[in-house]
């Protein structure tokens, strides 16, 4: 669904292949919250304020999607989950717990059987963040999220011949 799902909305809706910022409506909060939310690492604190931001301003939650907020929390959920998961991680310093995980992923990107197996006896908060973030990659191409594939596209803007631009 990922793959094919992008490649789809790509070739029937290319138009809709866009971040459709919200900058022009309220300049404040989105230099800070997005880059704070694409570095990664420091996501937790961009995505607050980014939700803070389409959630607290009435015009730009007016020109918000449903999906735009749906994702938007879903992705804050996801971050939850995943700072969630290190009291209970710091309960098997062993690495079994993780053994478990990693054998599951293995499995799963590799088809074969039996992936759940590994999951049976995990915490909970484990499972629930791997169906939030498999949700994410199911819903991925029905949202804004796939103008990260544009960023693919910037490597050939880089290998590109000169253009000719002309004095008046």
């Amino acid at each position: 669904m990922f793959f094919v799902g992008s490649l789809v909305r790509f070739d029937r809706e290319q138009y809709t292949w866009k971040s459709d910022s919200s900058q022009l409506l309220r300049a404040g909060q989105l230099r800070l919250g997005s880059n704070l939310f694409h570095i990664g690492v420091l996501g937790v604190i961009g995505a607050i304020l980014l939700v803070q931001r389409r959630l607290g301003d009435v015009r730009i939650l007016r020109h918000s999607s449903p999906m735009d907020i749906f994702i938007l929390l879903l992705l804050m959920a996801q971050l939850g989950l995943g700072l969630l998961t290190i009291p209970v991680s710091l309960q098997h310093m062993d690495g079994a717990e993780m053994i478990k995980l990693v054998e599951w992923a293995q499995h799963i990107w590799t088809f074969r059987g039996g992936a759940a197996d590994f999951l049976a006896d995990v915490s909970i908060l484990f499972k629930l963040h791997l169906f939030s973030g498999l949700t994410v990659f199911l819903i991925f191409p029905f949202t804004r999220l796939v103008h990260i594939w544009s960023g693919f596209a910037a490597i050939g803007y880089l290998t590109r011949a000169y253009q000719l631009v002309r004095a008046r």
